[in-house]
């Protein structure tokens, strides 16, 4: 089974590669917590069977690597949302799938006689590397606390903790083993932290020759009233980089 499986990716991978075209490169204003490249980026449309539609989602494809970007709104209220994301690069199309949220708004509520100032909150973002039947083959978490003072104009924020951990699978249920390779941070502060995690693979699909690589870039930004923020990049690079895509988790 195992080995039909292995020729099955490896014939995708030689078709996808060949049929996937590159596309001209819209040029993209600037945007808080963004990835190197930005300029690269295209502008991707939510398909009609989209399950939700989000914030913003830009991808492009240059030179074998497949980058896709996801910008997203919510509030820090510990109540998780996850969802998969499928990108047509030829069409400028992507579609959101397998959603599942438990969202509560986040409202703070301000006593007349007795107000509270500072409030304290915790945002969660975690980035997972699927393969094509969506067997999750590794995920980096950003984790991000910050206080904010809503006694004083513009709502500034104190960063409190960061935190950034990362999984592979070793192996996924089809023998392809992941690995940590390297990370970063980003230019952390009182508005907002990134970093980014690369993981490495030698053996995907069950041994076809050659490295693939998965890159997760997060940044978390607050937003006045417990909501934040934040934006998932997802790097791929390799044998079997155009057949991988992003998952999502937030809260």
């Amino acid at each position: 089974m195992k080995k039909l499986l292995a020729s099955f990716f490896a014939t995708v991978t030689l078709v996808m590669s060949l049929a996937i075209p590159s596309y001209a490169a819209e040029v993209l204003p600037p945007a808080e917590g963004s990835p190197p490249n930005l300029q690269l980026y295209r502008t991707f449309e939510a398909a009609p069977n989209s399950e939700i539609v989000l914030d913003s989602l830009q991808a492009y494809e240059e030179n074998g690597k497949y980058h896709v970007r996801v910008g997203k709104s919510r509030p820090a209220n510990g109540q998780q949302e996850s969802y998969n994301i499928e990108v047509d690069f030829q069409t400028g199309i992507y579609s959101v799938q397998n959603y599942t949220s438990h969202e509560a708004t986040t409202e703070v509520e301000n006593d007349p006689i007795t107000t509270k100032a500072i409030y304290n909150y915790t945002a969660t973002v975690t980035a997972k590397t699927l393969d094509p039947v969506n067997i999750l083959c590794n995920s980096s978490t950003l984790q991000w606390s910050w206080s904010e003072n809503t006694s004083t104009t513009g709502y500034p924020y104190t960063a409190n903790s960061r935190s950034l951990t990362w999984w592979d699978a070793q192996p996924t249920s089809l023998g392809t083993y992941w690995y940590y390779s390297n990370h970063s941070w980003g230019g952390g502060s009182d508005s907002g932290q990134s970093a980014s995690v690369q993981h490495v693979n030698y053996n995907f699909g069950g041994g076809i020759a050659g490295t693939t690589y998965a890159e997760h870039y997060i940044s978390i930004t607050p937003r006045p009233n417990g909501m934040y923020h934040y934006y998932v990049d997802l790097e791929t690079d390799g044998i079997a980089g155009n057949l991988l895509h992003l998952g999502i988790d937030a809260n």
